[in-house]
């Protein structure tokens, strides 16, 4: 086993320094997690500092009323106001210490608003021009677009096989920070870029500003490309569910993304310490299910659900059989409805959620983007969301509580770009870089997306004792607090002919 290995591994104990960057209410300050843990220190030992005065002080009237002012006295009115001085001192740590922490935020973010806005604005003028082009050249263009799609797929293996071969030699490539603060600006870009041609072609008559969603409209160009090249992805699905058996109800992030299917499973009693007994049967192989659902049982009979979402399992562009490949990918950030996406509320159905039972959705990855997609759509009572390295821009619904976990080293969140669209105080970003200046291993072209990686990270955020970080995560998991076990059922879904 690799020393990255052993760090990712689920036996692994937070460390005192986890490294964790902790952001939420609309993502206007951040805290490390280590500065949140000074602060709450600093806090405790004040009060206890001025507990021990006051106490101090009561000693040295006791003594004073028994045996007349003397040395004792005077000893114990010393001690306190040397207590008082150094709680009043702590003070002015922990305030440094917030001080900083704003301080940082406020340059954090104004580093990003500042590249963004650069960004957005040489985006909108290429988007204008671009726009501009085509309208002069008019359906002409559109025929030739048409015609370069329609060869595409030659094109596209080629440059697929290329860019494989190049990967393979310059695996870190796809870890490097710097580049995916570039992927993220280019991501936030293609909105604006969408906006300015929406603009010049509004002014044509061919549309308006409003309708600009660049990232949507990019991501729907490219579906439409390699549909052109490799064929129409069906999003029709059939569900079937392959294994059914006894859970406990989840308390803490980690033993939710120990849960998450198509995992390979590890040997008896690996997963211990999550508190999962359903996990660790000494079954070797993967998990073929892409879909789980847990359902809990309150007093009253009325259930609860935890729906767990698997990423992507084919990257190839070619559709076949399995639902949650890259087809879909494309067209869940296309904002369009997809066989995955199809999948999940397949499952969901045969699992019996209805509309007004209460439900947690956890996602990895693709599954992290359906999760986000299914809670927005209203079609649930969505209690939660949990996300995993999802490439999604986040959620729109600020009455849900949301904990995403993103590594900063990590591609896919990277397409999710700079700003979320999580605004709510009761939505919090963990992020923190998942190799820390580690090479990156051999073979491993995305090492900080693994979810073994994810899992450590979670184990450290379970140990976070951060404000916002901990107000979140109680809310995630109350509306499971009076219930301990329940029944889970894993779903493989496969794609079929269109309906």
């Amino acid at each position: 086993m690799s020393l990255l290995d052993q760090r990712f591994s689920t036996g692994v104990s937070p460390a005192p320094s986890s490294g964790l960057i902790i952001s939420g209410g609309g993502v206007l300050t951040i805290a490390t997690d280590e500065i949140a843990e000074l602060q709450a220190r600093c806090r405790a030992l004040e009060l206890r500092l001025d507990e021990l005065a006051w106490q101090l002080a009561d000693l040295a009237a006791r003594t004073s009323r028994l045996l007349a002012p003397g040395i004792a006295a005077s000893a114990f009115t010393a001690a306190g106001r040397m207590a008082r001085a150094a709680a009043a001192q702590l003070g002015r740590a922990r305030g440094a210490l917030q001080r900083a922490e704003q301080t940082y935020s406020e340059a954090e973010w104004d580093a990003r608003r500042r590249a963004s806005d650069e960004a957005a604005r040489a985006a909108y003028g290429a988007g204008m021009l671009g726009a501009l082009e085509l309208a002069m050249l008019g359906p002409g263009c559109l025929l030739l677009v048409g015609a370069a799609a329609l060869t595409a797929r030659g094109p596209l293996e080629l440059a697929s096989g290329a860019a494989a071969r190049w990967l393979a030699q310059h695996p870190e490539a796809l870890s490097d920070p710097r580049f995916l603060v570039q992927v993220r600006l280019l991501s936030d870009s293609l909105d604006n870029a969408g906006r300015g041609a929406a603009a010049t072609l509004g002014s044509q008559g061919w549309g308006t500003e409003d309708e600009a969603r660049g990232r949507e409209q990019f991501a729907a160009v490219v579906l439409a490309a390699a549909s052109l090249g490799f064929g129409r992805a069906s999003t029709a699905v059939e569900v079937t569910p392959i294994r059914t058996g006894s859970t406990s109800a989840p308390r803490t992030l980690e033993t939710l993304a120990s849960r998450i299917p198509g995992q390979q499973l590890p040997p008896a009693g690996a997963y211990a310490a999550s508190g999962d007994p359903t996990r660790g049967q000494g079954d070797a192989e993967p998990s073929t299910a892409q879909v789980r659902v847990d359902r809990y049982d309150e007093q009253d009979g009325s259930p609860r659900y935890v729906v767990y979402l698997a990423g992507t399992a084919d990257f190839s562009l070619q559709p076949g059989s399995e639902p949650f490949d890259m087809s879909s990918n494309l067209a869940g950030m296309a904002g369009l409805d997809s066989a995955a996406l199809e999948s999940a509320r397949a499952a969901m159905a045969d699992a019996g959620i209805g509309a007004n039972d209460p439900v947690l959705l956890v996602g990895y990855s693709q599954g992290g983007l359906l999760a986000e997609r299914l809670a927005d759509s209203g079609e649930y009572a969505t209690a939660g969301l949990v996300t995993f390295g999802s490439p999604g821009p986040g959620v729109d619904a600020q009455s849900v509580p949301v904990v995403a976990l993103a590594h900063t080293d990590d591609l896919v969140p990277a397409l999710g770009g700079v700003e979320r669209l999580d605004a709510s105080l009761d939505h919090v970003l963990v992020e923190r870089s998942a190799l820390d200046g580690m090479p990156v291993p051999e073979g491993r072209e995305l090492p900080a997306h693994d979810l073994n990686a994810y899992r450590y990270t979670a184990q450290l955020a379970d140990a976070s004792g951060e404000s916002r970080l901990t107000t979140t995560r109680t809310q995630v998991f109350d509306f499971l607090k009076d219930t301990s076990f329940g029944t889970s059922t894993e779903y493989h879904a496969v794609r079929t002919a269109e309906r």
